[in-house]
């Protein structure tokens, strides 16, 4: 069940690839895109674009494969998730934006803003997957393991328990004290990215997001947080364009909490990065824009 978020408003949009459903909040010109984690969905931004809202509209896309957007017959590429992304906003009439993105989005936001530098003017990551070369290979065996269904359930005891212990990351790590309702709603949008939910983590793995990272020449915010990627994170830095901002969250620890019990926190830091860089905020001046 999805209930009701006063402001929130919500669109399917065609795109090549499939139909994309977009959560939508605010209103102004140069909405953020707000670029979700694997396994997850848009949905997950739904308290985040509350903050930004009366400062700056969003629009949180739930990537192909994921929450209520269509599966791709076909892996995609990273190029191509970015691509359906363009194409769904180029759709309703949004050609310029601002791009934040965490775990996987962080890297689809980094393609975004290579590939389309005149519409990107700014680009937020909250953890930047950047994997050494050795490691690599580990995170491609691990990231095709998933249980099939069977007549007893116990293929959704192991969702359960993946998104209770932390996945791969351990179980001291993420989720260990969520509260059950955070952890069924990352439940329900690890289903919905059945059976294709491994297919974004490997166009991760196959894509250059250091080398593509170094060479932008927009505005860079990194926030720095000690997840379960906080050692790709750092070996990224060697990438850092000059002109990236890094701010440390230190007690950003679960990926869970980054959007939920600290999205004040990352709202607060993204603002005053935008207010540097971005045009006038909707509440600073007379007119505001909308959508298609």
């Amino acid at each position: 069940m999805v209930h009701i978020v006063e402001g929130e408003h919500r669109r399917l949009v065609q795109t090549r690839f499939g139909a994309m459903h977009l959560w939508m909040q605010g209103e102004g010109d140069t909405p953020v895109i707000l670029l979700h984690m694997s396994m997850c969905s848009g949905r997950m931004y739904r308290e985040f674009a509350g903050l930004l809202a009366p400062y700056h509209p969003s629009i949180a896309p739930d990537r192909l494969g994921s929450g209520f957007s269509d599966h791709p017959s076909q892996q995609l590429s990273l190029e191509q998730y970015a691509e359906a992304t363009v194409e769904a906003l180029e759709e309703i009439g949004v050609d310029s934006f601002h791009i934040l993105g965490v775990h996987t989005g962080s890297c689809e936001a980094i393609e975004l803003a290579a590939k389309f530098p005149d519409q990107v003017k700014s680009i937020g990551l909250v953890a930047v997957p950047v994997f050494k070369p050795e490691t690599l290979p580990g995170y491609k065996a691990r990231y095709l393991l998933e249980p099939e269904p069977d007549q007893e359930g116990t293929h959704l005891d192991w969702y359960w328990r993946w998104w209770r212990t932390g996945g791969f990351a351990g179980s001291a790590v993420r989720s260990r004290d969520w509260p059950p309702d955070i952890l069924n709603r990352h439940l329900i949008d690890h289903l919905l990215a059945q059976p294709d939910a491994w297919w974004p983590y490997h166009a991760v793995f196959d894509h250059n997001a250091g080398i593509l990272l170094k060479e932008l020449d927009q505005p860079v915010l990194v926030l720095d947080v000690p997840d379960d990627l906080a050692e790709e994170t750092a070996y990224a830095h060697s990438y850092f364009p000059d002109q990236t901002q890094v701010v440390s969250l230190p007690t950003h620890t679960d990926v869970l909490g980054h959007f939920t019990t600290g999205a004040q926190a990352i709202a607060n830091e993204y603002l005053k990065f935008l207010r540097e860089f971005a045009t006038p905020m909707p509440n600073e001046e007379t007119e505001s824009g909308s959508y298609r």
